[in-house]
């Protein structure tokens, strides 16, 4: 009787530990679905966030297609795989060679051929119709500021095709056409300002943006190893024109210098002297103007003062004096010199 008054009692306490068992594991499932689902809301928003630094440019592709291209900042996507974003530095430099006017180098050991092999050795012509090798390297940026420069080199690989190489090789052959051989060999500074110029109207008629300066362009200049020999000679012959030309330049502005030295000099002494003998001139006018009034006031006076200056000076200048007596008279004779030049010059002097 009593384990039949007991067993509804352990079926209900039964049933209440399985319910509770039950909430439990429903509690805990619910608690990892919260997780995963913040998990995945993070992911999201991770995902939906884009931050482009300063020296960086951002592509947004929706659903494969380019959506726009942003600058720095935060920015704000829907996350894959609807939008994708791909990021790229825009400062980096970047380089590009051509070879293509070149000879084709041979092993160390190996003669010089007689000949240019064609399509192999390259080459231009200058305006003077001489063949010269040219091997030229470019330094560029990719223009930040044009959104279609961005896609064509990031997104659309034309960096990696030919067409910017042949904007290059068209603007060398036409710069060197324009030159003439002794000036591409002696002054490779005017071939390069030559090749930049022509780059820039090829790149003008071009969807391909880049940026650079004419010292971006280097250049390696060499006549055909064939006739190196003879360019050498010719080469030597311009430095050495060119030195006597300098040499030339220098010493006509230093006698220009000179010239002008001397004239000044001379122009100085020559106002000097007139403005000397301008007062010389004024005070002897004024010394005159002075006795006259003197003489004026006292003739007698004046003419006796002139008369014994005029004596004076001719005593100073007596080479000899004699004095004879007579019986009643004595006379003064002096000896002058015959020529008077002589007595103002210093003595000892011829």
């Amino acid at each position: 009787m009593e384990i039949k008054e007991h067993t509804p009692h352990l079926r209900r306490d039964e049933n209440r530990e399985g319910m509770e068992a039950l909430a439990k594991s429903l509690r805990l499932g619910f608690l990892w679905i919260y997780i995963l689902v913040i998990a995945m809301i993070i992911i999201v928003a991770a995902q939906s966030f884009v931050i482009v630094k300063q020296h960086e440019k951002a592509v947004i592709f929706r659903f494969g297609d380019v959506r726009k291209i942003t600058g720095t900042g935060l920015h704000l996507t829907f996350p894959y795989p609807i939008e994708q974003t791909e990021i790229y530095e825009v400062t980096r430099t970047r380089q590009l060679d051509s070879s293509s006017f070149m000879f084709k180098p041979g092993a160390p050991d190996e003669a010089v051929p007689p000949v240019l092999k064609p399509g192999v050795d390259g080459y231009v012509l200058s305006a003077d119709m001489n063949i010269l090798h040219l091997k030229c390297t470019m330094t560029y940026l990719v223009d930040p500021q044009s959104d279609q420069a961005i896609l064509d080199y990031f997104v659309f690989n034309l960096d990696t095709s030919e067409t910017l190489r042949k904007i290059f090789d068209n603007a060398i052959i036409k710069a060197a056409a324009n030159l003439k051989t002794d000036e591409i060999l002696v002054n490779p500074e005017k071939l390069r300002t030559k090749i930049a110029s022509e780059l820039r109207s090829g790149l003008e008629k071009s969807t391909a943006k880049i940026l650079f300066e004419t010292r971006d362009i280097s250049i390696i200049v060499s006549p055909p190893r064939q006739t190196k020999a003879a360019f050498d000679l010719l080469t030597q012959a311009s430095q050495n024109q060119e030195t006597l030309a300098n040499d030339a330049e220098s010493y006509k502005i230093s006698s220009e210098r000179e010239a002008q030295s001397a004239k000044d000099s001379i122009i100085a002494e020559a106002q000097s002297e007139g403005q000397r003998k301008i007062f010389a001139a004024k005070a002897e006018s004024e010394t005159f103007s002075q006795r006259v009034k003197q003489y004026e006031k006292n003739p007698e006076l004046v003419a006796r003062t002139i008369y014994e200056d005029s004596i004076f000076r001719i005593m100073n200048g007596v080479e000899e004096k004699f004095l004879i007596e007579n019986s009643n008279k004595q006379q003064l004779r002096l000896l002058l010199g015959r020529n008077p030049e002589l007595r103002s010059k210093p003595a000892g002097e011829k």
